[in-house]
């Protein structure tokens, strides 16, 4: 289809080009004839004149001024020689408003119309042609003598210019078909290679959609495990500070005093709370599906409650701002969760005087949650390794709590990084994508 129209396009093309270069050499041809008709025209008009000023001295020495030639007896004159011009077959003139002058040679009525003698008359040095239902060849020009002369045409047998006419006509023909010919053979090798070398294109696309499909598949199936076990190693981390209290109890001599039943107790409601969490998290990420949505006001809040289990003295603070109360679903929502923990039990380890601020703010199609506390500053050294396991620079730490909340954000397209860092406190942000996976 698409080469059926190029032909087409290249056919339309070679005619527009034919026609337009065979009108030109047809006009080419017929100015050729008229200028030729013009310039026998005013040779005759010239020896016409110098025969007529002879006679002309010769009657008025003889003091016969009647015999005097005018301008008619000029016209008629040219007009009488032009007819010996081979083709020319009749011969006008015309006056000024454009009406014929009746002469001998006036041989048809098929002369030009006023309108056409008028235009030519308003213009200088110029001729008009044109065959007439190809029967006349009409030579329309003004000439001058010795004072206006006029405006002439002459009507020529128009055979040789119609042959002339025609023979062009054909070899346009020949060299159109020939144009045409070479034109389609090269678009369709043009053709041909492109819709090769577009098979070759879409052959590569197709094989290389496949291994990125193949990769993509792998690459979710590597940050389906990552982040289990991410969420994995998040309880481990987390039930380490209760298991921690419990052997401490244990390894008292004695009786167990209320206190130490106490922290027992909270100890193993925490234990219970962490792994129902990171069960309900683990089957939710298996299923994939979207049970609920939760706003970042309410998950805020449920981190503020978590933390207040751990550490009940301490401060917690919820900044307002409007897009608290933009929803987000339940996947992200519980691999946040553990991420907020973790950074504000890092705050508070650091400092038990300090205060954190949890904050939200878009950043175009973004939501940025940061959390804020006034536990000191991280030094230039360990910032280099943030993020790295063991990296720990506290008496009983493992160094996994910020490793493992890196990849619970890549688990889900975040970004987890320190912001900012003084003397005064630390600022950690959390940055994933406003808009529903």
């Amino acid at each position: 289809m698409a080469f059926a129209v190029v032909i087409g396009i290249i056919a339309v093309l070679t005619s527009f080009l034919q026609f337009s270069s065979s009108l030109k050499l047809h006009q080419l041809a017929m100015l050729r004839e008229a200028n030729a008709m013009k310039s026998k025209v005013i040779l005759i008009l010239k020896e016409v004149e110098e025969y007529f000023l002879e006679e002309d001295l010769n009657f008025i020495e003889l003091g016969m001024e009647e015999l005097v030639h005018d301008s008619i007896d000029l016209k008629k004159q040219v007009a009488l020689r032009s007819l010996e011009i081979p083709k020319v077959k009749s011969v006008f003139f015309f006056e000024q408003n454009g009406s014929a002058i009746d002469l001998p040679t006036n041989s048809s009525s098929l002369f030009a119309p006023a309108k056409r003698v008028i235009k030519l008359r308003e213009k200088e040095d110029l001729l008009s042609f044109v065959i007439e239902n190809k029967t006349n060849f009409s030579v329309l020009f003004a000439i001058q003598g010795r004072e206006d002369f006029g405006i002439i045409e002459l009507l020529v047998d128009p055979t040789m210019i119609i042959n002339e006419m025609t023979i062009i006509e054909k070899e346009m023909i020949a060299q159109g078909l020939w144009t045409f010919a070479a034109g389609s053979v090269l678009s369709f090798f043009i053709f041909f290679l492109f819709l090769y070398r577009l098979s070759l294109t879409e052959k590569n696309l197709l094989e290389k959609t496949a291994s990125l499909q193949e990769t993509n598949l792998r690459l979710a199936r590597a940050y389906k495990s990552v982040g289990l076990g991410a969420l994995t190693g998040h309880l481990m981390h987390a039930l380490k500070s209760p298991l921690t209290n419990l052997r401490e109890i244990t390894s008292k001599d004695g009786n167990i005093d209320d206190s130490s039943k106490k922290l027992m107790n909270s100890s193993a409601i925490q234990i219970q709370s962490l792994v129902s969490e990171a069960l309900g998290t683990l089957q939710e990420i298996r299923r994939k599906k979207e049970f609920y949505d939760l706003s970042i006001q309410e998950i805020f809040e449920i981190a503020q409650g978590n933390i207040s289990d751990l550490h009940p003295k301490r401060i917690v603070r919820i900044m307002p701002n409007p897009e608290l109360e933009v929803r987000i679903d339940n996947l992200r929502a519980n691999l946040i969760l553990p991420i907020l923990r973790n950074l504000m039990e890092n705050s508070f380890e650091a400092s038990t005087k300090t205060k954190v601020q949890l904050s939200i703010s878009r950043e175009e199609e973004s939501l940025k949650i940061s959390v804020t506390d006034q536990s000191g500053g991280i030094s230039d050294e360990r910032r280099k390794e943030l993020f790295s396991p063991t990296a720990s620079h506290k008496s009983q730490g493992t160094g996994l709590g910020l490793a493992l909340s890196h990849q619970l954000a890549e688990s889900f397209n975040a970004t987890l990084q320190m912001e900012e860092s003084t003397e005064i406190g630390t600022v950690f942000s959390l940055k994933f994508s406003a808009l529903p996976r």
